[in-house]
């Protein structure tokens, strides 16, 4: 049976903790070093997921975002400190895997480009602001068909994007998922030659800077990122000894 240091040890072998960004809290939230009883991954940490891994008597929890990070804007709330008492009193090890995972060659942004499937020539880089991956498509689409294609195969509850789109096909893509637009800006500005810029979470006056430089953009959604959690899943399947669980809320933001 594996213990929770060596669970640990296997998954930052492969997500390095270095790749982090500078005002992330990936790693060890909380952490008991014992024999693992079950994982479940997910990716959030709220009451839901946390009282899942206890009914299915998981002492490990693996989750994509952090409780906390470490800029003193966002103090921890009352509920999320008692969020950090209930897996403390229950010794339950918290690992997260947040932007280590993100800027890994083969995490967030080449998941979401391969399992589209209809990418190809995918290359992942980083700049001052963060990782992204640019890829042509193996067939250029009108935006229309890139979004139902997207939305379906994805299974997306929502895209968004500029009323208006260019008109002329997609072969080339730029992708940052999550809330990802600040690390798309200055491919925008340098007007290169992608035909669409893929993120989530983007703001008003991000809209505004599209559209001065009439590009196309789309909004996919921050819960794109449960890519995340098949992809730990698979990676942890080359273990033996203890159940894995997959956790995705319940819980759903309603559009009107």
């Amino acid at each position: 049976m594996y213990k929770t240091s060596e669970i640990f040890a296997f998954l930052t072998k492969k997500y390095p903790l270095k790749l982090q960004e500078k005002w992330d809290q990936s790693g060890k939230i909380t952490f008991f070093d014992s024999s693992t009883t079950g994982v479940l991954v997910c990716l959030d940490v709220n009451e839901l997921s946390v009282k899942e891994a206890i009914k299915r008597k998981c002492n490990l929890i693996i989750s994509h975002h952090p409780i906390f990070t470490k800029s003193k804007e966002y103090p921890l709330s009352k509920k999320e400190k008692e969020i950090v008492q209930l897996l403390t009193k229950n010794k339950t090890s918290l690992i997260a895997l947040h932007t280590c995972f993100d800027n890994n060659p083969l995490g967030m942004n080449y998941s979401f480009l391969r399992n589209c499937n209809i990418f190809k020539n995918i290359k992942v880089s980083k700049n001052a602001e963060g990782s992204y991956a640019i890829a042509n498509l193996t067939i250029a689409k009108t935006t229309n068909e890139l979004i139902n294609f997207i939305s379906t195969k994805l299974k997306l509850s929502k895209v968004i994007g500029l009323n208006e789109f260019k008109t002329e096909s997609i072969k080339k893509v730029a992708v940052c998922c999550g809330c990802g637009f600040s690390v798309l800006k200055p491919l925008i500005e340098k007007n290169t030659d992608i035909d669409l810029f893929i993120t989530g979470d983007v703001k008003w006056h991000d809209w505004q800077f599209a559209q001065l430089y009439n590009t196309n953009v789309l909004d996919i959604g921050h819960d794109i990122e449960n890519l995340f959690v098949d992809v730990i899943y698979k990676d942890l399947l080359s273990l033996d000894g203890f159940k894995i669980y997959k956790f995705t809320s319940n819980k759903k933001f309603i559009i009107k």
